[in-house]
């Protein structure tokens, strides 16, 4: 997938879209109409879908059921929420049954386990999520719906209460077979840590068990205040673990101030696919995922500890956007593509983008990142030695990359032991003290094609342990290398023409590192640094 020059992002329109902080106007991302904000009404394109009622009066969204119920008219639900709904459930929720539930707040009081039920559903047929809304007690933290198998459940249009006291909590589960649809919903209130009164629960866990199974989770939302705790004292917000097969996709969800994680879904077998959405402040990762098969596409991630959600309490101590990563299980494979990473302030941030020594090659394209804080802003991890070490190949492609902001002392993008990797079409920004460019550690055979790079520091660092007379990196169709900072005085040429094609050789240089000031007059300048 390529871009032409009309939707390249220059420095000064990007600028233009963030603001000095938050998204609020930000465009362009994913292709998009319209761009999740700040505080959206809505954070995605979910809409209501007919079902043409003539034809079937018990088809919703695709899935035909035996019987729809009326909460509050067929099974005399309390839509004031002084009467637990609990025993109803237990009776209710079974094979070809839906559960259509009026406006009202309903009070559940503990866990419901449902075993292999097919084609049912739990639907709020109010005119927002927000108008049926179902609460645990005080002191209580569970999954009111935990599902294990089935296939064809539908769920919709409702939020889950927690109120602001930090006094509960209350989420759900879902290990299916095929066919969930799980549709506008909202985890609401203020979230509580693990080791509080109440404990913490997850907001949604899905996992398809079947390798065909599909699951959809279109518009989901978390935000409010959050207790926060050092790792692992939160509930993890939206999960996908180990014993996921078939493929998941989260649309246009919404997670904000996380207590851990926006999306966690990197060490599944099956495929997680992130489409749209705004991922914002949360501790740890915006996004976790791994492997082929799986993307993350169209996502807005901001970083901006100066626009935090009102009544939190803990320490918010750490920060990631993008993040690949598999753990034992040593994936390759995965892509990100079209995505925004904003970053204005952060305690601590590894990486606005992370590629882990666990996670081998990876596609990254047409994405863009604003940097304004110290630390990186792309990093490509080394894989691992033992028993995370990726299977091959290792090598990431970067395709359509703009990097710009206030950012200093720090690097744009770091690859270390990727050979063979492929750099195009690159722009990057970062004029400020001490920032360097593109810097390859022992990625002997890396191409780079089509850069456009101006920093502070080194526009391009490349070193390596080969003894060998290999490239150490080809550079092809150069625009420009500039240092705003740094004097040319002390160096010296390092290639003699970059038309066409230019290859800096380790030949006589071997465990040393080029540090490239700049080019000019067909020439690139700049010095070899001492020894490693």
């Amino acid at each position: 997938m390529t871009r032409d020059d009309s939707r390249t992002f220059t420095r000064r329109r990007l600028l233009g879209l963030l603001g000095s902080a938050g998204v609020a106007s930000l465009a362009g991302c994913g292709g998009r109409d319209t761009t999740p904000t700040a505080t959206p009404e809505k954070p995605g394109p979910f809409k209501q879908t007919s079902d043409s009622p003539d034809e079937n009066p018990r088809m919703r969204d695709g899935i035909g059921f035996d019987r729809v119920v009326n909460a509050v008219d067929d099974l005399s639900w309390d839509p004031s929420g002084e009467e637990a709904i609990d025993d109803s459930l237990d009776q209710t929720l079974r094979e070809g049954t839906l559960i259509e539930v009026p406006p009202g707040t309903y009070r559940v009081k503990r866990r419901h386990d449902v075993e292999g039920v097919s084609r049912w559903g739990i639907v709020g047929i109010g005119t927002n999520r927000r108008a049926v809304q179902f609460t645990p007690p005080t002191g209580r933290s569970f999954r009111w719906l935990m599902v294990d198998g089935g296939s064809d459940i539908l769920i919709k249009n409702f939020t889950m209460q927690q109120g602001r006291k930090f006094d509960r909590s209350i989420g759900m589960g879902f290990l299916v077979d095929d066919g969930l649809k799980l549709y506008n919903v909202e985890k609401a209130g203020s979230n509580p840590r693990e080791n509080s009164g109440s404990g913490a629960e997850n907001g949604i866990v899905v996992q398809v068990t079947k390798p065909d199974g599909v699951a959809v989770v279109d518009t989901f939302v978390r935000k409010g205040p959050q207790d926060f705790a050092h790792y692992p004292g939160n509930a993890i917000t939206v999960f996908t673990g180990r014993g996921h097969l078939g493929t998941v996709y989260y649309r246009n969800l919404h997670i904000e101030n996380g207590g851990e994680h926006g999306i966690y879904a990197s060490k599944g077998q099956g495929n997680v696919r992130v489409e749209g959405g705004l991922f914002k402040n949360n501790l740890g990762d915006g996004v976790r995922i791994a492997g082929e098969g799986s993307w993350v596409k169209g996502a807005t991630v901001v970083i901006d500890m100066d626009d935090r959600t009102p009544g939190n309490r803990g320490n918010w101590h750490q920060a990631r956007g993008i993040h690949l990563q598999s753990g034992e299980y040593g994936y390759t494979g995965g892509l990100v593509e079209d995505c925004t990473v904003i970053a204005h302030a952060s305690p601590r941030t590894e990486a606005l983008l992370k590629i882990e020594h666990s996670q081998g090659a990876a596609t990254v394209r047409n994405c863009r990142f604003f940097n304004n804080t110290d630390y990186r802003t792309i990093v490509v991890d080394k894989p691992a030695t033992g028993p995370q070490q990726p299977k091959k190949p290792w090598e990431v492609t970067f395709e359509n990359i703009e990097i710009s902001g206030r950012a200093s002392n720090t690097v744009a993008m770091l690859l270390e032991d990727r050979p063979g990797s492929k750099i195009s079409n690159v722009t990057i920004d970062l004029p400020s003290v001490g920032v360097d460019g593109i810097v390859l550690n022992n990625c002997e055979g890396t191409v780079i094609d089509n850069m456009n790079v101006v920093t502070g520091g080194y526009p391009l660092r490349v070193s390596s342990n080969s003894d060998g007379e290999q490239c150490l990196v080809t550079l092809k169709n150069l625009r420009r290398l500039k240092s705003s900072l740094l004097s040319d005085a002390d160096t010296e040429q390092l290639a003699s023409s970059l038309s066409g094609s230019t290859c800096l050789d380790g030949n006589d240089t071997a465990k040393q590192t080029f540090a490239v000031i700049g080019a000019n007059d067909d020439r690139l300048y700049g010095t070899v640094l001492d020894e490693q």
